[in-house]
């Protein structure tokens, strides 16, 4: 079971309302990743879905046969959620995972709306993660650590970066955290 004490499917992710996506099958996910190069095979999807990191698929009749099913872009969700991971306890992206996954679902769903593309900057749940990455895991030296958060646009497939500067030191924060974003 999840974090939460159940099994969600991404249809219990999903936003009220919200038009659903055009889905894949697991197969079809695993490939994509593998294409990636993004070490998920079916074993870890499946533990990161029992333990709430990720909603579960759903069975649904795809391609002729009844099957689980994701949403189109569940394969850039999985790569996202791996790379912010890294090193962390899984139990450490449970909370986030959800926002993650809706974040996502508007991008795809509503790239119109999706304005983070234009003045980008991180929310504030991954400028928070960073910051605590820079405290925790950062280089052992005095100093900042400047990170690029790079994002694609659904719609276009074009890139944008941002920078964030953040203190560096094992030792904790080093003063405010800089997220000025306009370089």
């Amino acid at each position: 079971m999840s974090e939460g004490g159940q099994r969600e499917t991404w249809e219990d992710w999903w936003p009220v309302g919200w038009p659903l996506p055009g889905v894949i099958s697991r197969a079809e996910l695993l490939d994509q990743l593998a294409t990636r190069g993004v070490a998920v095979d079916e074993r870890l999807l499946r533990h990161w879905e029992h333990r709430g990191a990720l909603p579960r698929g759903v069975r649904r009749s795809h391609n002729g046969q009844v099957q689980a099913v994701y949403p189109l872009w569940m394969a850039d969700l999985v790569s996202a959620l791996q790379g912010w991971r890294g090193s962390q306890p899984l139990r450490s992206i449970v909370p986030v995972a959800r926002r993650f996954f809706v974040d996502f679902a508007r991008i795809y769903v509503y790239p119109e709306t999706a304005v983070w593309m234009k003045d980008w900057e991180p929310p504030e749940y991954v400028r928070a993660a960073l910051a605590q990455f820079a405290r925790e895991e950062g280089p052992e030296t005095e100093g900042v650590i400047a990170i690029e958060v790079r994002a694609r646009d659904g719609a276009t497939r074009r890139w944008s970066s941002s920078w964030l500067d953040l203190p560096a030191s094992t030792n904790g924060p080093q003063g405010p955290i800089d997220t000025n974003l306009s370089r």
